[in-house]
């Protein structure tokens, strides 16, 4: 393949990918004003156990999303551990 070819193909590609992108933000009735509401409530104990009450199956599926989102965000200290980042000896012995 020549130069000209593949800059033919990648202008093809960006052309293909720009369009794609346009058709989704632009379509008719794309996310129109819709907003998602759940009616949910997440409680921690003093275990730092989820707790979900919620008043339908799509709200349970969102709080029990929130609450995971919670927890994968701070890394438990068995991740560490497997890593020997928590039993360290110190530096400089």
């Amino acid at each position: 393949m020549g130069e000209r070819e593949v800059l033919r193909s990648r202008l093809l590609i960006a052309i293909a990918a720009a369009v794609t992108a346009a058709a989704l933000l632009f379509a008719p009735g794309a996310m129109a004003g819709k907003k998602a509401k759940y009616d949910v409530t997440v409680t921690r104990d003093k275990a730092g156990i989820p707790h979900i009450d919620a008043g339908d199956f799509k709200s349970l599926g969102y709080g029990q999303g929130y609450s995971y989102a919670q927890d994968v965000r701070q890394p438990p200290k068995c991740a560490e551990s497997s890593r020997g980042r928590l039993f360290r000896r110190p530096s400089g012995r």
